[in-house]
């Protein structure tokens, strides 16, 4: 229940109160894979987030999905390090595929933000998310 609240109803609810006033462009943080038809918890929550922010309906919506983020965490999460790892000595291509650093996730929203595209709903899957920075 509390990852629902969390990465549903606040991400939910926050974008309704940018929208009545007056948000035209919101951007969002998903994953990989979201789908609300999907019987995973995490996946599936995603999913029903992106389709809720699609109800919404502003002037333009930008949906991320990347992949493994790579950052340093505060707590201790010992298989996501372990996989951060692994990532590591694999070739760029590879890595552009299924991680990005979360300084650049944050880097392509900002460009996102600046240059909103002329569609209404935009999902930006992890490797065209090299293309924004």
């Amino acid at each position: 229940a509390g990852f629902i609240k969390v990465d549903h109803d606040y991400v939910v609810n926050a974008a309704a109160m940018a929208k009545s006033v007056g948000c035209m462009h919101f951007l969002v943080v998903s994953s990989y894979g979201a789908n609300k038809d999907s019987s995973f918890l995490y996946i599936k929550t995603k999913g029903e987030v992106e389709e809720d922010l699609k109800a919404i309906s502003f002037d333009n919506l930008s949906i991320f999905r990347p992949g493994m983020l790579l950052c340093d965490r505060v707590e201790r999460r010992p298989i996501e390090a372990c996989i951060r790892c692994c990532w590591k000595p694999m070739p760029q291509w590879f890595v552009k595929e299924g991680a990005i650093n979360t300084d650049n996730l944050a880097a392509a929203m900002v460009n996102k933000a600046l240059n909103p595209s002329s569609e209404k709903v935009e999902t930006i899957e992890n490797k065209h998310i090299y293309e924004l920075i």
